[in-house]
């Protein structure tokens, strides 16, 4: 058996450095690998490597799969992708002598059927209703249906992974069906109470609209879980920060007297600044990875409210807050971006090896203020 085919599934807990961008890294160098293996896959049982691949690379960061889905696009995806809708075919990628190994390739196989289904109806979330028409509306009650049997066949290989019931949760929140998606999510933090990603689709689909303190302290607690215990990396980092600032304070912040909010209830500000710092270092991170990702508005936003804090002497220092755009460090000498002022960098050499790709984000934050 070759090396590649000894490789195991890698789940999220096996990444040790969670500071840094080292998941997004991690889950490239596993695409790279898979397409390296697509392409040198000769018979069925040889796609085997690939599909480990690909699976680990989506377990490390499921949404990767909206711009990894062209896996199938290619002729050998193509092939690939029939293997494991026939049955037959799809057994023999998980036929070798080593049972281990095998059931590892079954679940990746059946990983890989749910995350396809998952990103067709990630796209059909995209359109709105009333634009597709009645086959639309059909062919869409079927790819939301299909999705849950996937994500149903995973969990009934192995259902005390935290991750599945996450992303069967996942479905359900897209599909518009918060109250199932949460029962999924809690089933999640059931089986692991430090499941991040189970314990931010709890709060994101939580009916906090309803502002019963009962819901807003769950919804609160789900963060901290979230908060304490996932990566500075993790896309949806700096998205938690600004949720529990605004859920803490009553969005009182988004409102043209925050100061005098913020001055009149002086125990918050520590707590909102540590948010904040927190928030700003995710960003940081997220964009230089994914930068379609950003919500620019509230960035910027942000950017500006902290800088006027520290100029009204109401926190006394922004160390820590801002960080140089590229190398992600702080010198004690950053300089701002003169195009955009929300970007820093630690020096002028720093600020042209980012240009290339900072110019384009430059442009949209001056075109979404």
């Amino acid at each position: 058996m070759t090396e590649v085919l000894k490789q195991r599934l890698i789940y999220p807990e096996n990444i040790l450095d969670q500071q840094t961008g080292q998941q997004f890294a991690e889950a490239s160098k596993m695409f790279e690998e898979a397409n390296a293996a697509l392409a040198a896959a000769t018979t069925d049982e040889t796609y085997a490597p690939a599909v480990l691949g690909f699976a680990s690379g989506y377990l490390l960061q499921p949404r990767i799969v909206d711009i990894e889905r062209g896996i199938f696009s290619s002729e050998k995806g193509s092939i690939l992708r029939a293997i494991l809708l026939d049955p037959e075919r799809k057994a023999k990628l998980y036929s070798s002598p080593d049972e281990t190994f095998n059931n590892t390739v079954k679940i990746a196989a059946h990983i890989l059927i749910a995350f396809e289904a998952y990103s067709h109806l990630n796209s059909l979330a995209s359109v709105p209703k009333n634009m597709l028409g009645r086959i639309g509306v059909q062919t869409g009650e079927m790819i939301i249906k299909d999705a849950i049997k996937a994500w149903d066949d995973v969990i009934a290989i192995e259902s005390e992974n935290s991750l599945f019931w996450y992303m069967k949760g996942e479905v359900f929140g897209l599909c518009g069906r918060p109250e199932d998606a949460i029962v999924c999510f809690r089933k999640g933090l059931e089986i692991n109470p430090v499941d991040y990603r189970s314990a931010f689709g709890y709060a994101i689909n939580s009916p906090t609209y309803t502002l019963k303190p009962k819901v807003i302290e769950e919804t609160i607690h789900a963060l901290d879980v979230y908060l304490q215990n996932a990566p500075i990396c993790e896309e949806n980092m700096y998205h938690a920060c600004f949720y529990k600032i605004m859920l803490i304070t009553g969005n009182k912040l988004s409102t043209d007297s925050w100061k005098k909010y913020l001055d009149e209830n002086n125990g918050l500000l520590d707590t909102i600044v540590e948010l904040w710092k927190k928030g700003f270092k995710a960003s940081i991170i997220l964009e230089r990875w994914f930068p379609s990702r950003i919500d620019y508005q509230l960035y910027k936003k942000t950017v500006l409210m902290m800088d006027e804090l520290f100029n009204e002497g109401l926190i006394k220092d922004i160390e820590g807050v801002h960080v140089c755009d590229f190398c992600g460090k702080d010198n004690g000498k950053l300089m701002k971006c003169k195009g955009c002022n929300v970007a820093y960098y630690c020096s002028k050499e720093d600020q042209e090896k980012h240009w290339p790709k900072h110019k384009t984000i430059c442009k949209r934050y001056n075109q979404k203020i």
